[in-house]
């Protein structure tokens, strides 16, 4: 068995991401409120984090990679909707709109294309202040779901960049600390790594290499509630980008911070073992994505209510799944 330590989410994909008390999955078989909404390109733009020939399209996601001000944007789920606020600007209650398709306009994931609710003009005119060009604010739609890797099979995902949750490991964060104070670094905060499960007790029953970190070992995590398992299954090692080494509260770059180098540095960057269906790029890996099985005879009304401390029970695998290309046991 492990314990959850800390539970996180972000309301709105690249936007602030916090710490919270508990996480709610109930027949949508998704976390509650977590990367329900997101802002979208509303008109051509040209986004120099894609190749500079090819322009970001109506629909496509803002990600905190290119657009830094997301940073300042805090949603916040009401009964009635969602609220937005930010630095300079007047709160904005968006009421709840239909999810009827009307109301729908097409978006874009990376690769994924899809459908979402669209939350309106108003809304879309408080955030032309922010970004200072055309953009659309839009909700997950249950009537146009998104599933992990086009697959029904996987369940459901919302806006993150491709699977519903994030497992991670206190002993990770560890070591990163440690390789970055071996730097003259101060340490990262756990927030850092935007995991939605970070775990502490993870035991392998076989011995790891000094700089493993053990969530790389887990095949599945199991949680029960009133008889009835929820179960979370490992699809792939999750590949980090320059948000690692970002100022949490402004999106900025800080100078010199050296996550993706610590990572780097401790044998993290390597490739996916099934080349075939994650591809062949060399990537710096921590946290391990996975999907959500619920239980079959899971009453439509239930809820699973993962809290912090509570325990879940482990099945390991006997070796990571991405191969590392090499270790620097020195700084």
């Amino acid at each position: 068995m492990a314990v959850i330590a800390e539970l996180g989410r972000t309301i709105g994909k690249s936007m602030p991401y916090e710490f919270v008390p508990g996480l709610r999955v109930g027949k949508g078989g998704l976390p509650e409120d977590d990367r329900i909404c997101m802002w979208v390109e509303g008109a051509e733009h040209q986004n120099p984090v894609f190749d500079s020939k090819t322009p970001a399209i109506p629909g496509q996601a803002l990600t905190l990679r290119n657009d830094l001000q997301l940073a300042s944007i805090r949603p916040e789920v009401q009964s009635d909707g969602i609220t937005l606020s930010a630095p300079g600007l007047e709160d904005l209650l968006i009421p709840t709109v239909e999810d009827v398709a009307d109301n729908r306009i097409p978006v874009k994931i990376w690769s994924w294309h899809g459908e979402a609710i669209d939350q309106g003009d108003e809304a879309a005119k408080w955030g032309e202040a922010i970004f200072k060009r055309p953009v659309r604010f839009v909700r997950i739609s249950s009537e146009a779901p998104r599933y992990v890797e086009n697959n029904r099979a996987l369940g459901r995902v919302a806006f993150s960049d491709g699977y519903p949750l994030t497992i991670g490991s206190l002993k990770g964060i560890e070591l990163i600390n440690q390789r970055l104070e071996s730097y003259g670094q101060a340490q990262i905060p756990p927030e850092q790594s935007r995991t939605t499960l970070l775990l502490e007790g993870l035991d392998p029953p076989y011995e790891l290499p000094e700089y493993a970190f053990p969530e790389d070992y887990i095949a599945s995590l199991v949680f029960e509630q009133d008889d009835l398992e929820l179960e979370f299954e490992v699809q792939k090692a999750c590949g980090r980008c320059l948000i690692m080494n970002q100022q949490r509260q402004t999106g900025e770059n800080i100078k010199g911070r050296k996550v993706l180098y610590a990572l780097g540095q401790l044998g993290r960057q390597g490739r996916h073992i099934d080349i075939d269906r994650f591809g062949d790029g060399i990537e710096k890996f921590w946290t391990q994505n996975a999907s959500i099985r619920l239980p079959k005879n899971m009453p439509p009304d239930f809820v699973f209510k993962l809290v912090r401390n509570a325990e879940v029970r482990v099945n390991y695998r006997p070796t990571p799944n991405w191969v590392p290309l090499s270790i620097r046991t020195a700084a």
